[in-house]
């Protein structure tokens, strides 16, 4: 059968997390980046800003900036400032019994106490 155009834009979403999240346990953050930084605008146009797969690709991003041990402390700003709008969002839109509000929230931690060690 014939799927539509959205739902194949989804799945094309979903193989790239899976592919981001093997690059950044393979520590390869530079190359998530570059990876999502394609794929957010896509899922933004597609999905929408407040899609669960669009807040996923931008916490993932943070976290292969803040993961990373090269990162510049503007860097570490961006990736505090970017789970600070993605939690919000997650809150404000799904609420806090989100499957991954809790993620979301760790990964705002561990962002802030690497900003707070540089």
């Amino acid at each position: 059968g014939r799927t539509c155009p959205w739902r194949r834009r989804e799945d094309t979403i979903i193989d790239a997390l899976a592919l981001v999240r093997s690059l950044i346990n393979d520590d390869l953050f530079e190359e998530a980046r570059t990876l999502l930084r394609d794929y957010i605008p896509r899922s933004r146009r597609t999905l929408g800003d407040r899609h669960d797969l669009t807040l996923t690709l931008r916490s993932n991003y943070a976290e292969a900036i803040y993961r990373d041990t090269s990162r510049s402390l503007s860097d570490l700003h961006e990736a505090v400032a970017i789970l600070e709008d993605v939690l919000r969002t997650t809150r404000r839109v799904y609420g806090v019994q989100h499957p991954f509000f809790a993620e979301y929230r760790q990964d705002l931690e561990g962002a802030r106490m690497r900003l707070a060690d540089d």
